[in-house]
């Protein structure tokens, strides 16, 4: 009988799910001794994110964590997980590329390579695949197993022999990629449920007009529901770490004045002459000296000027780059800059708080939400840049735009014919892609 044994995922997948990849090597050698003494088939250590969070967030040299579990690891077998052509970043690489990556993985202490594509497109496996088979390392492949109605046991079943007969040592079944991303019962009889109730809400006429049927719709709503966890997954590999520094916003004070234009008593636009511009720039600095001799606001007071307030931070990409430069020369609350001219106006400005409190910690979680969507479309474009997709003719040729539906929507007022909107033309659009496209496996 087959012995039963475990690979234990705590160096890799443990800390990448549940704290963005961001255990320390150090944080890691304490227990290696105990847990070399275990009996583990294998104990994936690396691979995955963290190859990438070692270097971006960790600044640490990831090759250098690998020998280091590889000398603890006396008794155990160490493994990986490799994104197949996309060895462990976000785009595919060069197959000489792949090559000397796992030839390198397997010199620095990896026994077990597991090779996993996020859509089974077994091309994307097969380099990584005899790379290990020429290394005498154990190349384990894994399907990566989801539900739909493609996916029937004929379909795994011929994956399956495929994997085999390409090279593959052993076969792993992998769950949603590298995600860990499902659908709950209860969000399956939940789709169905809404699906069931579009389909009564809408007439014939509607439903012929969007292309829908009560299965395309249940798996339009099963694919937005995987994109909106998957993309929670993905973010949660960005950094959240934001320095004081990085996230610092300022509050200040500033009046600006119009170099080219004024209003005259009737409200109407006015150009200054030359005399008037000359006449003009004199005044405003007249008005600094007097808000340096008194106070901007009473100074403004006096000269007809109003007084408005603002914030800025190191990245402002928003103000004038005279006015920016001019804020950040500004080195204590209260201090008043010179007069400073842009094309179009003359300030002056006042530093009130060298860190406003409130804008800096918005300006923090703007920085945070940025990393976060840049990830996520870097990641959706390596996958975008994997794909390739088919289209089909005949479904294609269904689809118009010359013949907008249109609903009548009654009131107790007045009765109205609406065209339907955009969106309304980009769900037709798009219900039909789920049909009309596959992807090329």
């Amino acid at each position: 009988m087959r012995k039963v044994q475990f690979t234990e995922t705590v160096l890799r997948d443990a800390h990448q799910s549940l704290i963005a990849t961001r255990m320390t090597t150090e944080q890691m050698l304490p227990i290696i001794d105990k847990m070399d003494k275990v009996g583990y088939h294998a104990v994936e250590c690396w691979g995955g994110a963290t190859f990438d969070a070692s270097l971006r967030f960790l600044h640490e040299d990831p090759w250098m964590r690998l020998r280091k579990l590889r000398d603890g690891f006396k008794n155990t077998k160490l493994q990986m997980l490799f994104r197949g052509q996309n060895i462990l970043g976000y785009r595919p690489y060069a197959d000489d590329v792949v090559e000397y990556f796992v030839q390198k993985s397997i010199a620095n202490g990896i026994d077990i390579i597991r090779i996993f594509d996020c859509l089974n497109d077994l091309r994307n496996l097969q380099t990584a695949v005899s790379a290990a088979n020429k290394e005498k390392a154990h190349a384990q492949v894994a399907l990566s197993y989801t539900l739909g109605d493609a996916y029937t046991l004929e379909y795994w079943t011929d994956i399956a022999k495929r994997i085999e007969d390409m090279g593959a040592d052993s076969i792993c079944i992998k769950d949603m990629a590298d995600y860990d991303v499902t659908l709950t019962d209860d969000e399956t009889a939940k789709i169905a449920e809404v699906a069931a109730q579009f389909m009564a809400d809408n007439d014939d006429k509607a439903i012929n007009a969007l292309g829908a049927t009560e299965d395309i719709v249940k798996e339009y709503l099963t694919l937005v529901t995987i994109q909106s966890k998957m993309r929670a997954a993905i973010i949660a590999d960005a950094d959240t770490n934001v320095s004081d520094a990085d996230a610092n916003t300022s509050a200040y004070s500033y009046v600006n004045v119009s170099k080219t234009s004024y209003k005259d008593a009737d409200g109407n636009t006015q150009e200054y002459t030359d005399d008037e511009k000359a006449e003009l720039a004199d005044t405003v600095q007249k008005f600094h000296d007097a808000a340096a001799d008194t106070t901007l606001d009473t100074a403004a007071d006096e000269y007809g000027y109003t007084v408005s307030t603002g914030t800025f931070s190191s990245d402002n990409t928003t103000l004038d780059e005279e006015v920016l430069n001019a804020l950040e020369g500004l080195k204590s609350e209260g201090e008043l800059s010179d007069v400073v001219e842009t094309d179009n106006y003359y300030y002056v400005l006042r530093l009130d708080e060298i860190t406003d409190a409130d804008a800096t910690e918005e300006h923090r979680q703007e920085i945070i939400s940025q990393r976060q969507s840049d990830l996520y479309n870097e990641v959706l474009q390596g996958w975008k840049d994997e794909a390739e997709w088919v289209l089909k003719d005949k479904v294609w040729d269904k689809v118009t735009f010359d013949n907008l539906f249109t609903t009548t929507v009654e009131s107790t007022e007045t009765t109205e014919t609406t065209e339907s909107s955009t969106t309304d033309n980009a769900v037709t659009e798009n219900t039909e892609a789920v049909e009309g496209t596959e992807s090329v496996q």
